[in-house]
């Protein structure tokens, strides 16, 4: 004789399955949008900061800044890199 279903286990098995699942994506898309969102916000602030450097003739901050932003991209690269290899295996 089977289990009888617990709690726990109506979103996971039955009708509600796709429905949470789909639920769970819509979410963690949501927090990833606002994530590459304040990461854009950022770049940008951090973009001009160093421009503003670059006009000022301050080789240390320019330096920081420039720093900054190659670290942001290389960020970036591998965020893409991890999300179409997760996109080719699902």
């Amino acid at each position: 004789m089977s289990d009888p279903l617990k709690p726990n286990d109506i979103f996971t098995v039955g009708p509600f399955a796709e429905t949470s699942e789909r639920l769970a994506s819509f979410g963690t898309n949501l927090y990833f949008s606002y994530l590459l969102g304040d990461s854009i916000k950022k770049h940008t602030e951090i973009q001009k900061e160093y421009d503003d450097a670059v006009l000022q003739n301050d080789h240390v901050t320019s330096s920081k800044r420039q720093m900054e932003l190659d670290l942001m991209d290389g960020v970036y690269k591998v965020s893409l890199s991890v999300f179409q290899a997760e996109e080719i295996i699902s």
